[in-house]
């Protein structure tokens, strides 16, 4: 749900409700609308970085979606890519905008690292995550909210939501072809699609959650978001 819905269903009192039983179609829905531009979003984003020369990988969903299903996975609803933090600059969000994608959030640690930014290219959302090389390992963050309450909830009465760390073997990239593109995706693949969703990752597996990957761990910073 975004952040609009989530603060009306907050003060309405039944945002626990909403989690529970209207999450599941709105992210139905939201799948749907979504493949509508999917592809045109994936080939404009693609290119736009490829022609630019942005070090970027596929990434979370879509990386598994290439991988396993060669195309997206039938429940994905955004794109998923991650680049180096370094790789990032203020060209970067320009170079976006002028091909047509918007800016919708931007996530921060408090100590003022960005994490992940949400582009929109018609009815597609884009996720870029940031990642941190720290000790031959790869850091990407998430973060979600403190129990049943809204992301502007737990910034009022927590300072922030909470941050989870994906830990991750360094890697290379190498490039690989999804829907006819010419892609960069992690060099050690199989490591990499097994550290974030097991051995069996090419098994389709309905109950799995982020909270089964055991690369993920709760850290004790917090994060805030940024809406435009």
């Amino acid at each position: 749900m975004d952040n609009l819905l989530k603060e009306v269903f907050f003060k309405l009192g039944v945002y626990e409700f909403a989690k529970k039983y209207l999450r599941k179609p709105y992210v139905k829905m939201h799948g749907l609308i979504f493949k509508f531009s999917a592809k045109k979003a994936l080939k404009k984003l693609i290119q736009t970085m490829n022609q630019n020369k942005y070090k970027y990988w596929l990434e979370f969903g879509t990386l598994l979606g290439a991988i396993r299903e060669k195309g997206f996975i039938s429940h994905d609803h955004d794109i998923d890519i991650a680049m180096y933090i370094q790789e990032r600059d203020e060209t970067l969000e320009q170079l976006l905008t002028s091909k047509g994608f918007k800016l919708k959030k931007r996530a921060k640690l408090l100590t003022g690292e960005i994490i992940e930014e949400t582009y929109k290219y018609k009815t597609a959302n884009i996720d870029i995550f940031y990642a941190y090389k720290m000790d031959n390992q790869i850091k990407i963050f998430d973060y979600q909210t403190f129990y049943n309450l809204s992301p502007n909830e737990c910034i009022k009465q927590y300072g922030g939501l909470r941050v989870y760390e994906n830990v991750l073997t360094e890697f290379d990239l190498i490039k690989s072809e999804f829907y006819d593109l010419d892609v960069l995706i992690p060099s050690n693949i199989h490591i990499h699609l097994g550290e974030l969703y097991g051995k069996d990752y090419m098994i389709k597996n309905k109950n799995w959650k982020f909270d089964s990957s055991s690369v993920r761990k709760e850290t004790t910073n917090l994060a805030v978001i940024n809406y435009f």
